[in-house]
């Protein structure tokens, strides 16, 4: 049988009320779960871990209020959705439900339908991840309540904070929207956005400014800041979502140009076949170590690796297991070397391991294990008749021989593979000062 797609807690102590809620639920494709007390609601929902949950006030042993304010507080239960079902309406009573962390109200008797067409609402937003993750920093609690029931219908997952520098400290990269009330505590607005527009990483978070009417001065000096927008209270919830989306809106978009770019770059110094770094940008990051170790008289080794006889490797086994091989060396290369370790295929069979602050000493000990498990090693052919068996020579040379410039590093190294090779290949051949 399959199994639902949603878990739907009702909790009410009248049984007519709970078959009412489940009823006009009873569309969805959920299975309902029923508690008749706050206590028992808390229990069934850490076991369960509902989608949602619909909660009454007035119910014996613990109160619809007391049971929302500890599941908030529990990391299991803080992030499901609670909608208030009740025949307490006042303006104290709702209130006192979104303090509680209540993200909506329905007052009983509610109409046909009602209730189904905004759990479908959220669970589609959800869903559609349309809207996102929002942060709201702010000391006022009605604004707050007001910007959190807006974003919570319409499918955004929210985090709240009362104090600048503890929303700074939970901020992430990930966050597609920022509200910042003039009322947080700890820092003003001001300085928080400067703070978070100075980190790399959050320059690019919308950031909306909320403000009481009355000075335009203020909305000024936090756009200048960097804030993307502001919201004047009091404000209209539809022009709150329709600001809200439109941002992040915009910050999707950037994301999705930011990660293609990333691997753009990632392709541009990438060698396609093996997954190492390329020739162009190996020669850039020894240009780049090659200063840092002269400035700081730090050692800096490379190592030169050459396939053994790959020339008959391919006329014996063919082009595509020659590929293999080389495939199969660089994955080996990227496990037995640190990750500060620069990895790189040179060009062909050849390949190069740049290594930072290592001794010649170490370089030549760390690529004469490498070559023994090598020499061990073997692999299946494309069509798994044959076990591909290959050795690599070596040359190794480093900064302690008094080398001048990054082009002798290189060419060092080679001329030691290169008599790796005249000696008899599979060997690791380290240059000596005065050759």
């Amino acid at each position: 049988m399959e199994k639902e797609k949603y878990k739907i807690l009702v909790v009410d102590d009248s049984n007519s009320c709970r078959k009412a809620i489940i009823n006009d639920l009873s569309p969805l494709d959920a299975k309902f779960f029923e508690s008749t007390d706050g206590r028992h609601a808390l229990i069934s929902a850490l076991k369960i871990k509902p989608d949602l949950i619909t909660m009454d006030v007035e119910m014996p042993k613990m109160n619809g209020f007391e049971a929302c304010k500890k599941l908030r507080g529990n990391k299991t239960t803080c992030d499901i959705p609670i909608i208030m079902v009740t025949a307490l309406a006042s303006k104290s009573e709702l209130e006192k439900g979104f303090e509680a962390g209540v993200a909506e109200y329905f007052v009983k008797p509610f109409a046909k339908g009602d209730l189904y067409n905004y759990v479908k609402r959220l669970f589609s937003g959800r869903e559609a991840e349309k809207s996102g993750k929002a942060f709201i920093g702010s000391n006022d609690k009605n604004s707050s309540n007001i910007i959190r029931m807006a974003l919570e219908k319409n499918g955004f997952d929210i985090s709240e904070y009362e104090n600048a520098m503890q929303l700074l400290g939970s901020l992430e990269d990930e966050t597609d929207l920022l509200l910042l009330d003039e009322s947080i505590k700890g820092l003003n607005p001001y300085e928080l956005t400067n703070l978070i527009r100075r980190q790399k990483e959050f320059e690019h978070i919308p950031i909306v400014y909320i403000t009481e009417k009355g000075d335009p001065l203020k909305l000024v000096k936090a756009l200048d800041m960097g804030a993307n927008d502001y919201l004047q209270k009091p404000f209209w919830d539809r022009e709150l979502i329709a600001r809200a989306n439109a941002l992040v809106k915009s910050k999707r978009l950037f994301d999705v140009v930011q990660a293609q770019n990333k691997i753009l770059e990632t392709l541009a110094i990438t060698d396609k076949l093996t997954g190492l770094y390329n020739r162009h940008f190996l020669e850039e990051v020894i240009d780049k170590e090659f200063g840092i170790s002269v400035r700081h008289k730090r050692p800096l080794s490379l190592a030169f690796l050459d396939v053994d006889h790959f020339k008959k490797m391919n006329d014996t086994h063919g082009h595509q297991n020659g590929d293999l091989v080389l495939e199969h060396l660089g994955q080996l290369l990227q496990k037995s070397f640190r990750v500060c370790d620069i990895k790189a295929r040179y060009g062909g069979e050849e390949f190069v391991v740049l290594m930072p602050e290592t001794s010649l000493e170490k370089a030549a000990a760390k690529m004469e294990k490498f070559r023994q498990a090598l020499e061990k090693y073997s692999l299946p052919s494309l069509d798994g008749r044959t076990q591909l068996q290959f050795t690599v020579s070596i040359g190794v040379a480093g900064t302690e021989q008094a080398i001048q410039t990054k082009e002798d590093l290189l060419r060092f190294a080679d001329e030691s593979m290169y008599k790796s090779k005249e000696n008899g290949r599979n060997r690791v051949t380290v240059h000596q000062s005065g050759q």
